[in-house]
Order: C-alpha cells, then sequence, then structure tokens
C-alpha cells in the first residue's frame, strides 16, 4: 500500500509538471465518463430500481393472453375471483386506474385514482404514513365503504398536508368519501412512466367510479380491465407459480367457453412489468443503443488520451532511459506509469460527474410529458460505483500505450537520437516506424471507426426522424385540439348527456375562428380505447380468424369526420338522424372491410360487437388513420355513432381555422358554461400530440447527434493531436527534404498521404462494423433501411472532410519551415 501511495504522488507531480496536457486528458475522459454515467443513470432508474415494497422478487404480474390477439392484456374481475380462490399464490390483488372528480379542498378536478382489491396495500407489505389502509370488510361487498387513501403528492398539493384530514371526507364522483389513510411518499404505484395515482379506493366501490362501458364490463367474465399483481408462496419459485397460473387460465377457458374461449393466463416477475410489457422492448433496444453509443464515445476519448500518453513518453525518453540506466526495473517503471494513466481516469471520473450532473438536468429538460417527474436520477451509490469502475479500468486501459512502448525503449538509442526521438517514421508507419508510431496509427484509425459508427447512427436516426415527421396520418393533423370530460363523475343520465354532447358541439362551432366541433370518446394518436368482439354475420362468420376478434371502437358524433379531416372512401358518414330508436349503423375503415368481405363491397354488409343484441349495418367505409401512434400497421377500426350508443366520458374535438391554441380557452368557457361544476382534463393540441408521437425518434436523433459530435470532434483533435507530434518530430527531415529541392506541395502532399492512410483505413472498418451493427436497431427505424446510404455516406464524408483537415493544418505549418532552421534546431 506504501508503493501505491508512493506512486499516486509521483504521478500528481508529474502531472502538475504539464497542465496542458493534464487538462486536455481530463477533458476528454470527463466528456466520455460523463456521458456514460448520464445514460447509466437513467437506465438504471429505468430498469434497474426495485419497487419500494417488500420482498419485490417474489412479486408477479399477471395477464391474461388471447390466442387471436398476440401480446398481454388485462383480466376480467370474475377471472381475477377465480385466480384468488384457487389459492397457487399466498395472495393475489387486483387495481384499476382510472380518472375520478374529486371535490374538497379546492376546485373541483380530475385526478386519477387506483380501484384496488382491499389487499391491495397488505400484499404489497406498504405501511400508510397517517391513519390506515383498507380493512377486508371494506372490500367485500358492493356500495358498503366508501373509504379512500390519499397519495402523500395529493395530501401535501390540494390539502396542504393538512395532518387533521384523516376521518373528513372528500367528494368523489359527487358521492362522499371517508379518508382513512396517507400513503407515504414512495408509493407512487407500480409502473414507472405512468402518472402516479392521486387516491386509492376499495373496488367494491365500483358503482360510484365506474362509467360508461365499464359499468358493464366489470361483472363481465370477459369484461378485461384490471391488472393482476401476485405474492408467491415462501419456498415456491417463480416457474412453478407461472405454470400454475397457465393451468388455472387452461380449466377457466374449459369452465366457461365462451367468455374466455382462446383465453389464458400468463405471469411475469414484477420487475419485468413497471415499464408495460408491449413497450418494454424498444425501451430496452434504446437504452442498449444509448449505451452502446456512449460506450464508443468512450473508447474514442480514451484513444485520444492513449495518443496522449504516447506523445508524453515519446518526450520522456530520455527520462525514462536515465531511470533504466540507474537500475530501475521496467516492471516498477511500468507501474509509474500505469499509475499515472490511472490517475488520469480517475480525475477525468471526476469532473465527468459535475458533466453527468449537467447533462442530467438537461436529460430531464427535454423528457417527453408523459414522463412522470417521480424518475428518481439521483447519482447514488451504485452510479457513483459505475463512475469509479469506468474511470479506473479506462484509466488502467489505456495508460498501457506507453507502457508497450516503454518495454521496446532501446537505451542507447534514446541517449543518441536527436530531440529524444526524431525519425521514427510517419504517422502511416510507411518508413519502417518504430512500435510507437503503429502503436498511434492503430489508434487513429480506431478512434475514426468508432467515430464513423456513432455519426452513422446520429445519420440513420436523423434520416428516420425526416421520414416519420412527413408521415401522412390519415387525418389533417393541424388545428384540431381536443378537451374531455365525463359525464358519468356527475351522474348524468343518458338522456342528459345527449343532450350534453349536442350543445357541446353546438357552442363550440359557433366560436369565432372554429370551422367545426364534434366529439368523440377517442382522440387519434392515443393509444388505448375500448375494444369489442366482433361478430359477423354470413361468409365472413365462416374465415378462420374473424369471428370472436377485437376491434377497436370510437362513437362518435356527427360531423366528426369532417372535424378530424378523416376522407370517407365510400357511403355515407353519421346524420342527425342516426339516433336512438333508428335502425343501428356504423362506420367501418378499409381494412376492417377487407378484413371481413375481401373483394366485396361493405356497405350493407352487417355484424354484431361484443355482447350487444343490436345488428349493425356498415353505411360508410373511412380511410385507415393511424390511430394510437404515427407510422403504426394498418388495424382494423370501427365507428358508432355516439347517439346510437352512448358513452359518458368524450372529447369535444374543435377543428380551427388558425392557430388552436388561443382557442382553447374559450372552448373551455363553452363547456363549463354548460355545467360550471364539471371537471375538465387539459386539453391537447393535435400538435402536442404529434409531439409526444414522435418524442422517441426526435430524443435518439438528438442525443445520437450530440454523442456523434463529440466523437467526431474528440477524433479530429487526436487525428491532429498525433500529425503534429510526428511533424514536430520529424523537423529535421522535413528541413532536408526542403534543402534539397522539395517544394511546399511535395511537403504538404507526403504529410497528407501519411496521415490519411490510417484515416481511409479506419472508415473503411468502420464502415463495415456500422453496416452489420446497424441491423440490431432497424425495429426502431421509422422508413429507413438499416443500411441507409444517405446516413453512412453523410457520416463518411463528414468525417473525411473535418480528419482532412486535422492533417492538413500541421501539413501547412510545416510546409512553412526555414531549412537553415529545421537543420540546425533538428
Amino acid at each position: 500500500m506504501e508503493a501505491l501511495w508512493k506512486d499516486l504522488r509521483l504521478s500528481l507531480r508529474a502531472l502538475a509538471r504539464s497542465p496542458g496536457f493534464t487538462a486536455a486528458a481530463v477533458a476528454s475522459l470527463a466528456l466520455g465518463i460523463g456521458a456514460n454515467t448520464l445514460i447509466f443513470t437513467f437506465l438504471n432508474a429505468l430498469f434497474f430500481q426495485s419497487l419500494p415494497v417488500a420482498e419485490p422478487e417474489r412479486l408477479v404480474a399477471i395477464y391474461a393472453t388471447d390466442a387471436r390477439n398476440p401480446g398481454l392484456e388485462p383480466i376480467s374481475y370474475p377471472n381475477f375471483e377465480d385466480l384468488r380462490r384457487a389459492g397457487i399464490y399466498a395472495d393475489v390483488a387486483a387495481y384499476l386506474t382510472l380518472p375520478v372528480s374529486l371535490t374538497g379542498g379546492g376546485d373541483p378536478a380530475v385526478v386519477f385514482g387506483q380501484m384496488v382489491s382491499g389487499n391491495y396495500f397488505s400484499l404489497l407489505g406498504v405501511k400508510a404514513e397517517r391513519g390506515r389502509f383498507f380493512n377486508p370488510e371494506e372490500d367485500a361487498t358492493p356500495g358498503t365503504h366508501p373509504v379512500a387513501v390519499l397519495s402523500h403528492g395529493l395530501w401535501q398539493s390540494r390539502f396542504g398536508a393538512d395532518p387533521g384530514l384523516v376521518g373528513r371526507t372528500i367528494q368523489v364522483n359527487s358521492q362522499a368519501f371517508h379518508v382513512v389513510g396517507i400513503a407515504p411518499p414512495e408509493m407512487k404505484g407500480l409502473a414507472l412512466l405512468d402518472r402516479p395515482p392521486d387516491l386509492w379506493l376499495p373496488a367494491m366501490m365500483h358503482g360510484a367510479l365506474l362509467t360508461g362501458p365499464l359499468v358493464q364490463s366489470f361483472p363481465a367474465r370477459d369484461g378485461q380491465m384490471f391488472s393482476l399483481v401476485g405474492r408467491l408462496k415462501p419456498g415456491q419459485g417463480f416457474a412453478a407459480g407461472s405454470a400454475a397460473t397457465a393451468a388455472v387460465g387452461h380449466n377457466l377457458e374449459k369452465q366457461y367457453p365462451a367468455e374466455n374461449q382462446g383465453i389464458g393466463l400468463t405471469a411475469l416477475p414484477l420487475d419485468e412489468t413497471t415499464i408495460n410489457p408491449k413497450d418494454r422492448a424498444k425501451y430496452v433496444r434504446s437504452g442498449g443503443l444509448l449505451a452502446a453509443m456512449v460506450g464508443l464515445l468512450l473508447l474514442v476519448a480514451g484513444a485520444n488520451v492513449a495518443n496522449l500518453l504516447l506523445a508524453r513518453a515519446l518526450a520522456r525518453q530520455r527520462e525514462i532511459a536515465v531511470r533504466l540506466a540507474l537500475g530501475a526495473g521496467r516492471g516498477r517503471l511500468a507501474r509509474q506509469l500505469l499509475a499515472e494513466g490511472a490517475l488520469l481516469g480517475l480525475l477525468g471520473g471526476a469532473a465527468g460527474l459535475v458533466v453527468a450532473v449537467w447533462g442530467r438536468r438537461l436529460l430531464w429538460a427535454l423528457r417527453p410529458p408523459f414522463f412522470p417527474d417521480t424518475l428518481d436520477l439521483g447519482l447514488h451509490a451504485r452510479a457513483l460505483a459505475f463512475t469509479f469502475a469506468v474511470a479506473l479500468a479506462t484509466g488502467l486501459l489505456f495508460g498501457l500505450a506507453p507502457v508497450l512502448q516503454s518495454f521496446k525503449l532501446d537505451i542507447a538509442t534514446a541517449f543518441t537520437e536527436h530531440g529524444g526521438g526524431s525519425g521514427g517514421g510517419g504517422i502511416g508507419g510507411a518508413r519502417g516506424g518504430s512500435f510507437g508510431a503503429v502503436l498511434r496509427s492503430l489508434l487513429v484509425a480506431a478512434q475514426v471507426a468508432l467515430s464513423l459508427l456513432v455519426l452513422a447512427g446520429a445519420g440513420l436516426f436523423l434520416h428516420s426522424l425526416a421520414r416519420a415527421e412527413s408521415i401522412d396520418p390519415g387525418f389533417e393533423s393541424e388545428k384540431l385540439f381536443v378537451i374531455p370530460f365525463d359525464l358519468g363523475s356527475q351522474h348524468y343520465p343518458k338522456p342528459r348527456g345527449q343532450q350534453f354532447f349536442r350543445d357541446a358541439a353546438e357552442r363550440a362551432a359557433t366560436l369565432p375562428g372554429v370551422r367545426s366541433a364534434a366529439v368523440a370518446s377517442r382522440f387519434l394518436l392515443a393509444p388505448g380505447g375500448q375494444r369489442l368482439r366482433i361478430q359477423p354475420e354470413g361468409q365472413a362468420a365462416a374465415r378462420p380468424g374473424v369471428k370472436g376478434a377485437l376491434v377497436a371502437i370510437n362513437k362518435v358524433g356527427p360531423r366528426y369526420f369532417e372535424t378530424v379531416g378523416i376522407p370517407l372512401v365510400t357511403g355515407r358518414a353519421f346524420g342527425e338522424a342516426d339516433r336512438e330508436g333508428a335502425p343501428p349503423v356504423t362506420v367501418v375503415n378499409e381494412t376492417l372491410a377487407k378484413w371481413l368481405w375481401p373483394g366485396e363491397p361493405a356497405i350493407g354488409k352487417r355484424f354484431r360487437l361484443g355482447n350487444s343484441p343490436d345488428v349493425l349495418e356498415v353505411v360508410g367505409v373511412a380511410h385507415d388513420a393511424d390511430y394510437n401512434t404515427l407510422g403504426e400497421p394498418s388495424q382494423p377500426y370501427a365507428y358508432l355513432p355516439v347517439e346510437q350508443s352512448y358513452a359518458p366520458v368524450m372529447m369535444l374535438h374543435v377543428r380551427t381555422t388558425g392557430a388552436p391554441e388561443p382557442l382553447v380557452a374559450s372552448a373551455r368557457r363553452a363547456l363549463q358554461g354548460l355545467d360550471p361544476g364539471l371537471p375538465l382534463l387539459d386539453a391537447r393540441t393535435i400538435g402536442q400530440v404529434r409531439a409526444q408521437a414522435l418524442w422517441a425518434p426526435r430524443m435518439g436523433a438528438g442525443l445520437l447527434t450530440l454523442f456523434g459530435l463529440l466523437a467526431a470532434v474528440l477524433a479530429t483533435i487526436g487525428i491532429y493531436g498525433v500529425v503534429a507530434y510526428t511533424v514536430g518530430q520529424r523537423g529535421r527531415e522535413i528541413g532536408i527534404r526542403m534543402a534539397i529541392g522539395a517544394r511546399r506541395p511535395d511537403v504538404i502532399g507526403l504529410i497528407l498521404r501519411q496521415g490519411m492512410r490510417p484515416v481511409v483505413a479506419g472508415i473503411v472498418l468502420g464502415l463495415a462494423l456500422g453496416l452489420a451493427a446497424a441491423r440490431s436497431i432497424a425495429g426502431l427505424l421509422f422508413d429507413v433501411t438499416a443500411g441507409d446510404p444517405l446516413a453512412f455516406a453523410g457520416a463518411t464524408l463528414l468525417l473525411a472532410t473535418v480528419a482532412l483537415a486535422a492533417v492538413y493544418l500541421p501539413a501547412r505549418r510545416a510546409s512553412g519551415l526555414d531549412p537553415v532552421t529545421a537543420l540546425r534546431n533538428g
């Protein structure tokens, strides 16, 4: 240990004597290590932080599977009860997130509640901060125990952290609920990227909490609504619990074939579901890409430092030779050089933490609007340990370069060479050069190859973003906004609700600057929404995979297609005559029409949806659109007239003649004029929704462009430094060449040829590696092939240009040397 401290003290003094070299090396490492720390902190918060529950490793998430629709689905409440009674887990709890209206502590507001089974908190092993959680009897019989648990955030923001709130009453969906407890601050639900619940309510209060189709879905065995979490029994492994879950699902399908046909059950470890499993693979690929890119950036920075250390070691050849001549062993010398590299790495790591803190603030400011502000990006022990390990490993790894060079040092040659090593071959090693020259050339080639990888990745994402920006979503994607509202929370009867829809659309349409207005149950580019099983009539019913498949549903009012700008391919839109009592009708999109009746006209065809006895007649076929996100594959979609299929949760769609933002306040006042006590959710413009749909390609393009430019800058500095150092060492040779007749263009051409050889080699290697690696990110790109020639050509041209400039500048300076002065100083 004493020898180690001695080496570190000597290294510190040596670095202090070369402040320029030390500053350049630390700055390079700070960029590389800081970027790695930043991305590690983000990925750690996203994938590796445990939920604040007891024994999270024993918790599983349980989903339904559908043989006709790939993916994981919620589970019906009756199936949940049967699964719980099966006793295969220590316990199973259910929860459903939904918006509710809240009165008390301020103006009426819409907040997000979770309707949970009574054992939810006890299963998770969470303790209340104030009061208590639910008792078993409070979730035993419907409608008997209106109790609520508030989140710590809602307790603070709306009720001023009033310690006397427990025991008092609040109004939820216009019904009194007694507050029995306050959850701890860390209790923010089981989904990292969802908005944390504001309060929790017993599932048996569903009569007061559910509105619209959810009312009928709650008791239905095919009403897939709830998320489930189970706790494994002591000593029970995940594999055993998963197999037992699948067996229960198989039994439920046999026991209830009408409702559970094709429905199975599956389990996943809970820590793999904190991000929606439908999206997790995309986040994993994106996170892996970012980690790979910052890893490459660190290698480029490390190669820079290795070249700096090599140049410094060449300048210290006489000093090293003297040490060896006085009896210092090469092992002792190697340990000293490694200590200098390790110290540089640690200094770079310390500076990298500063870069990470600054970058974290920037990254957090650029987060998409649906990211909750509860994601913990703090530099905790794991992030600090990662930074220390990366810094030390980088310093030691790239500190090996001067160590290897010292093993090749000949003491006699070191004392006889001018300037501590003149000559020694060009950068390209064309003149039979030294080991150090060859190593520097290899490092330059590696820098260029790695930089090209990062730049090509940035080019792919920039091209992908340009394609995504130009995607036609199938509707007019400008001058449109929506205001969501829920009449069910105010217990509107159906006739009054239908009149409210008509009045809301009429009032909004008469506002100055509004072209048209309509109500609908879904907004475009918004995932989720109602899906029902289709039961077609006639020949389509006999086709495999058609009967019983799920179809997305949107309930819309008159002038909806005109308002959102979805054209009709054939037939008609809904009119004022399509009301209750009239023949049930529907409009389908092109995909559903072709799927049900290929090669036949859809107009006049009929089908049923879900358990409804109504047989719907197709009166129109609408153009396909992007319903959930931009660029999605076409999916079957059906529209129902809201006058014939009432739903209390709706959205007022408003098409404007100019920018939509100035008219939002006027439309809100129009709605509140109809019912001042109706809480309204935040309005959203189509621009905001489109930006949300494009956040991933925009964020990827922005980050990768930043990392690519940093890599290019570091590589350019490295190339310039190596060529400038080599030219300085070859001053005598250049003087001799010019003295015997070499012209300035000859000198410039010689240095350019030798300087660009490793650059060209690096570009060739980078293209080969980039084309191979690009296939792994093809799934993250919009309408761009992994081998997109524009991205690779642009990256190659940019890198070749800056590399040429980095070689040309010292070459130009060398060509201006005075031969007499060069020979005298050489």
